[in-house]
């Protein structure tokens, strides 16, 4: 087979994206991604400045998958959509969500895009209604809400991605909606001892 000589980087980058889709990012190399084009490394290197690039976009791209499951449709209750969103992306995608939040402590620096939690406050700040639901919870009372909303979220995720657990779809939205039923009415009942 002969090989390209010119590879731009929206290929490099998408093949680099397969990759870690399939087998994870420790399987990025600049060889595999030469090897999946048909090419030597040198077409990489030469359009691509370094293999932190190459990471950066594929998170980018990543997290952008991960937001299009956030906002998908899975109940009537869109901030329910989120967290279902979250762990469904989990699942079907497990090696992209061990890049994103387990694997590489690096990736989540500051100037690599935020952490999980971040993410997950950003995203839950564009639900319908969440104005609404967060003026109820005192807030003293705010942070801590969403912060145990995120790390039972994300446990959840965390354990259907690594396969521990195997849940069906109405059983996640069921253990997602009870948590944080639970969460936001011992908050709610905070509020009211406030206001005593």
């Amino acid at each position: 087979m002969a090989q390209r000589k010119y590879f731009d980087s929206t290929m490099i980058l998408e093949t680099a994206f397969i990759i870690t889709q399939e087998s994870g990012w420790q399987n990025v190399t600049a060889r595999t991604i030469a090897k999946r084009l048909g090419s030597s490394t040198m077409p990489i290197y030469s359009e691509m400045k370094s293999m932190q690039d190459i990471e950066k976009a594929v998170q980018e791209k990543a997290q952008e998958l991960l937001k299009s499951y956030q906002t998908g449709t899975y109940t009537d209750n869109s901030l329910l959509n989120l967290a279902v969103g979250y762990v469904v992306f989990s699942m079907e995608e497990p090696r992209l969500f061990h890049f994103l939040f387990m694997d590489r402590n690096d990736a989540r620096t500051p100037e690599n895009g935020a952490d999980g939690e971040t993410r997950y406050r950003q995203n839950m700040g564009t639900a319908r209604g969440i104005d609404e639901l967060m003026a109820q919870i005192p807030a003293s009372d705010q942070d801590s809400f969403i912060l145990e909303s995120w790390i039972f979220t994300h446990g959840l995720a965390s354990l259907l991605s690594g396969g521990v657990l195997s849940l069906s779809r109405q059983q996640i939205i069921g253990l997602l909606d009870d948590a944080g039923g639970a969460f936001y009415t011992w908050h709610l009942k905070q509020r009211e001892k406030i206001d005593e």
